[in-house]
């Protein structure tokens, strides 16, 4: 297997998970442009042990982070490639307003965030609505239909484009 030092920024996807031998394991996923066609899904891993501490009681689904390590490339087709992440650094949270989005009744953990670009969306398993905020914390619009997200970003942008 071929290993390459690597940093890159990007969300976490999912709630990360207790991995063997004191690790953690997340998922990050990097979105270079607004284009969801060139977002990509990175598996990372790591055993120190202050990242691991950090990644298991800190952060959250929607949390930007950047990561650093080294990229592990599989020897043939069907091996994973994966990050061992040396270093990492939480470059925004997931604004608090996000996760106060669940009612009195509702855990956290029962929500749902959805990347599109700059955007977040937040469903619950509770109701059909979707909110729709940006990555800094404004709220956008909520929509019934998650069809509707993207007629919800265009009218937001069109409404916010500066002359």
């Amino acid at each position: 297997m071929d290993t390459m030092p690597i940093g890159i920024d990007g969300y976490l996807d999912t709630e990360p998970v207790p991995g063997p031998r004191d690790t953690a394991r997340f998922r990050l996923i990097s979105s270079p442009t607004e284009d969801v066609s060139e977002e990509s899904v990175l598996a990372c891993v790591t055993g120190d042990p202050r990242i691991v501490h950090l990644v298991l009681t800190e952060l959250r689904p929607g949390d930007y982070l950047h990561v650093a390590g080294f990229l592990t490339l599989p020897d043939h087709s069907n091996g994973a490639v994966q990050l061992q992440v040396e270093a990492l650094e939480v470059l925004q949270e997931v604004p608090l307003a996000l996760a106060a989005t669940a009612g009195e009744d509702e855990a956290a953990d029962e929500l749902t965030f959805d990347r599109y670009g700059a955007y977040v969306a937040i469903s619950s398993s509770a109701t059909p609505a979707v909110q729709l905020w940006t990555e800094a914390g404004t709220w956008i619009g909520i929509v019934t239909d998650p069809a509707s997200i993207q007629a919800l970003i265009t009218a937001f942008e069109k409404a916010t484009r500066k002359p």
